[in-house]
């Protein structure tokens, strides 16, 4: 006698034969993407056939829990990261403009060693507190500069189900159906 399966062999949805990549959507502004599912290997940016870089991982946490910042800052932090939901993802950037936040990267690695050598002249000459504000700015500056290259895309929700994201361009989030 045969037995008969407890789980179901076949998926339940309807479009099972459309790949990862093709489940993306548009609404709006935002691209929206299944749990599961990938980009496309286009640009984000302009929609040209791009390599899809290593995956990057965008994290989102309830805005409700900005208001425990002016409470207690080590509050925020930590439940912020303890109710973080991120998704990894890996995102296809042109050659064109994978260029930008490549420089922007090294700017901001060399602003930091421009900080560390500032700080270190401060040992050295009589206005050490000037030169050590003057690092402090410097290392400002290349966290701004750093946070700056950091994503092509960043995102606005990501849930169990879905992740969506914004930054994407027009081209590419005209190519993206509707939801």
């Amino acid at each position: 006698m045969q037995e008969t399966p407890t789980k179901l062999d076949v998926p339940l949805r309807s479009d099972a034969d459309i790949s990862p990549a093709s489940a993306s959507r548009r609404d709006g502004q935002l691209i929206v993407i299944p749990a599961g599912a990938s980009l496309p290997a286009r640009c984000v940016k302009c929609n040209a056939p791009a390599q899809v870089g290593k995956p990057q991982t965008f994290s989102w946490h309830d805005p409700a829990w900005d208001s425990f910042i002016s409470v207690n800052f080590l509050l925020h932090i930590a439940g912020a990261a303890a109710l973080q939901e991120s998704v990894s993802l890996a995102v296809g950037l042109c050659e064109r403009h994978r260029r930008w936040p490549r420089w922007l990267n090294y700017l901001s690695h060399v602003s930091t060693a421009l900080g560390f050598a500032t700080l270190a002249a401060a040992f050295f000459v009589e206005e050490s507190l000037l030169i050590g504000s003057m690092a402090c700015a410097i290392w400002l500056v290349a966290a701004i500069i750093g946070s700056a290259a950091g994503h092509a895309l960043t995102a606005t929700y990501v849930s169990k189900t879905e992740a969506r994201l914004k930054g994407g361009g027009a081209a590419f989030l005209d190519s993206l159906p509707p939801r």
